[in-house]
């Protein structure tokens, strides 16, 4: 919101009791200026612990940033941030991990600061309510262990299909990624893997389409 415009702000100060001589240097807010699914991700978990950021600023793929410096895709943002020094941004998990940038612990509703990695966001999945379609943000997770910034990915597929190779080849496809060897896959590639439970219930979601 522009409230806090320097890293030595008392307030960061607060919540860094280990660090007495935190820098006077200004923050530069950089953001994404095309529409995504991070802007989506991010912005929802805003709206969700500030309500004056819901109010005045809102959700969504695309939104009226109150403030910084905009620019296209991971590779924008992440250029921009090294060109000014004391700026801070958001790119994606798989972008941040696979780019080796380094990134801030983040305080999620439980209290508890938490870093970013593949345990942190399963724990995000694992501790929320997931209705039958799967369609939920869980953003602001209640896990003590959860990162507080965390989305699914979804396959969109309606239940029934006409019964032909092409719809065997998609569900064999489905299970497929739900295997223990596929998930450690994902892992690699910077998705965290889905928790057991969860799987269950995509597994038993695919069963219906036919």
């Amino acid at each position: 919101m522009g409230k806090i415009t320097s890293w030595n702000d008392p307030q960061i100060a607060a919540y860094n009791p280990g660090f007495s001589n935190l820098p006077a240097i200004p923050i530069t807010v950089i953001h994404r200026s095309d529409g995504c699914a991070s802007t989506q991700i991010f912005s929802d978990y805003l709206s969700k612990v500030s309500g004056e950021w819901q109010h005045q600023v809102g959700e969504g793929t695309s939104i009226n940033w109150p403030l910084g410096l905009g620019a296209k895709g991971d590779e924008g943002v992440s250029a921009l941030l090294k060109q000014y020094h004391g700026s801070i941004t958001y790119v994606d998990f798989q972008y941040a991990a696979s780019s080796a940038m380094d990134s801030a612990m983040l305080q999620n509703r439980s209290g508890h600061f938490i870093k970013a990695d593949l345990r942190s966001l399963s724990v995000a999945a694992a501790s929320s309510e997931i209705p039958d379609d799967f369609r939920v943000w869980i953003t602001n997770a209640p896990g003590s262990e959860a990162y507080p910034i965390a989305s699914f990915m979804w396959f969109l597929a309606p239940d029934s299909y006409p019964s032909d190779r092409e719809t065997r080849d998609f569900v064999e496809f489905l299970r497929w990624t739900t295997w223990s060897d596929s998930q450690m896959v994902a892992a690699k590639l910077g998705f965290a893997p889905l928790p057991k439970e969860l799987l269950d219930r995509v597994n038993q979601a695919i069963s219906r389409i036919h």
